[in-house]
């Protein structure tokens, strides 16, 4: 278990782990405690950010802390997130509330192959899975998420689509009708 309860900065998020490297294998261990100590709108911590490729992230447990428990950005892509929970994590009011998922997936184009089998997320102040802001397929195998925005945030089990940040007039036209969903 690593716990980083005692861990804070004034100026900067926590990140547990800052995984930039390829080719990396993580598996059984527990991450807890996690702080956010930056109190503005929209911050946030992470218990693993992600921006390196091809790793495998196995039965984690990441909960009872205040980061996003698996967080992949950038140009990371072929990573495999199998079998890892991430539960109890909470934002502070003010800002964060609606910021902490279970799991999170905004890669930029060209970062392919993530995939994240048998995963669960409960009981996250926002989302269980956001993947609002990625702009490639993410694939979810068998992966669950249930009772997460109940301390403010949107509450979603997975919010997905990869248009998020994307102006309503830009957006793509809704199934065969022509018609762009409403803003």
């Amino acid at each position: 278990v690593f716990d980083f309860s005692n861990v804070t900065h004034d100026a900067l998020r926590v990140c547990a782990f800052y995984v930039k490297g390829s080719y990396l294998s993580f598996s059984d261990f527990a991450i807890v405690g996690v702080q956010i100590t930056i109190a503005t709108v929209h911050t946030q911590s992470e218990c693993i950010r992600v921006e390196g490729s091809d790793n495998t992230f196995e039965r984690l447990k990441m909960h009872d802390g205040m980061g996003i428990g698996i967080y992949i950005i950038r140009h990371a892509g072929g990573n495999l997130v199998e079998n890892c929970d991430a539960y109890n994590n909470t934002g502070l009011d003010g800002g964060s509330i609606g910021n902490i998922d279970g799991f999170g997936c905004h890669v930029l184009a060209g970062a392919t192959g993530n995939v994240f089998r048998g995963c669960r997320a409960w009981a996250n102040s926002d989302d269980g899975v956001d993947c609002i802001n990625c702009a490639e397929p993410v694939l979810f195998d068998h992966c669950w998420s249930y009772y997460n925005g109940w301390q403010g945030g949107d509450g979603n089990g997975f919010k997905i689509g990869g248009w998020g940040s994307t102006p309503a007039a830009s957006l793509p036209a809704a199934g065969l009708t022509g018609r762009r969903p409403a803003p």
